[in-house]
């Protein structure tokens, strides 16, 4: 089970033919009479269009419409769908859903301990990729990140360890954030969290629905569609020297905070980069950022 947009121009990874292991936090089955109503009612995509095999991503939101957490949605069968997260841990995710099932005909199972992950950059590892899924039918899934649209980030989940090509290696992990942030793909929860909404990453693009029924968040995210005003936005950061400690976050110019640094990671030389929030209202492009006592941070553009 893979994305449909494998003809796309994608967006380029910084990595080529890399692989790492990465394993799903779950994996839950909800299947049941009611399954494919209940599953549409939480998440922000739209699922009703899905064939078989198919899958969608999207975000599960709190009542306020910030970020609960992301996931994609595998159509199974007429009645089962499989949820697959990296962010949500079993127990969070099950408890979530858990509290919105009433009379609903739905059971879930977890079956995360079934499944193991792996992530893929390049262009070279997402074509051997979409051809191990399209060959190893319902023992594998897969699936391209999104931005604005596919990136050479690919997500694979598979029953056994799969046999891996000469022309695909083991990465880093800080292989695969360097191309991660360089690509501008946000991860959840550390980019995008419980603070914050899909819009201020760019994330309506391609895990929202404004067209489909209704959903927890969602009268949110049809005023913030309509008014098109969000207050923060995440950047693209970067300075010299090594990067920032983690306990190091608070963006300034002045004594004024205008930011939150999220990600960092070395850029392979003698400088960093990241994403940052930026607060809108606050920043001024006219003056300096800095972190900590007298580190310069280098704002680019928005993702």
């Amino acid at each position: 089970m893979t994305d449909n947009n494998t003809d796309k121009k994608r967006i380029k990874f910084a990595i080529d033919g890399d692989y790492r292991e990465f394993p799903p936090q779950s994996v839950i089955l909800a299947s049941g009479e009611d399954a494919m109503e209940f599953v549409q009612g939480q998440v922000t995509q739209d699922i009703l269009p899905l064939k078989r095999g198919d899958a969608a991503y999207g975000f599960l939101l709190t009542q306020k419409g910030r970020v609960l957490g992301d996931l994609f949605v595998i159509h199974e069968s007429a009645e089962s769908f499989r949820l697959v997260s990296w962010s949500l841990g079993v127990r969070e995710l099950t408890e979530r859903l858990k509290s919105y099932i009433i009379a609903d005909d739905v059971e879930l199972v977890d079956e995360t301990a079934k499944w193991k992950g792996w992530e893929l950059g390049g262009s070279t590892a997402v074509a051997w990729g979409c051809d191990f899924v399209a060959q190893a039918g319902t023992a594998a899934m897969g699936w391209s990140v999104f931005t604005s649209s596919p990136s050479e980030n690919f997500r694979l989940v598979t029953q056994s360890d799969p046999t891996w090509p000469a022309s695909i290696r083991e990465g880093s992990v800080e292989d695969f954030e360097r191309a991660r942030i360089e690509a501008g793909i946000p991860r959840v929860p550390v980019d995008l969290g419980s603070r914050d909404f899909p819009q201020e990453a760019g994330q309506e693009k391609v895990g929202v629905s404004f067209t489909k029924g209704c959903y927890l968040g969602q009268e949110v995210m049809a005023r913030l569609a309509t008014t098109g005003r969000i207050r923060r936005r995440l950047y693209r950061v970067g300075g010299a020297g090594a990067a920032p400690a983690e306990a190091q976050t608070v963006l300034k110019q002045g004594e004024r905070i205008v930011g939150e640094l999220r990600s960092r990671v070395s850029d392979g030389g003698s400088g960093w980069l990241g994403l940052g929030l930026i607060n809108l209202a606050h920043y001024d492009a006219t003056l300096g950022v800095r972190i900590g006592e007298d580190q310069v941070v280098e704002i680019a553009e928005a993702i």
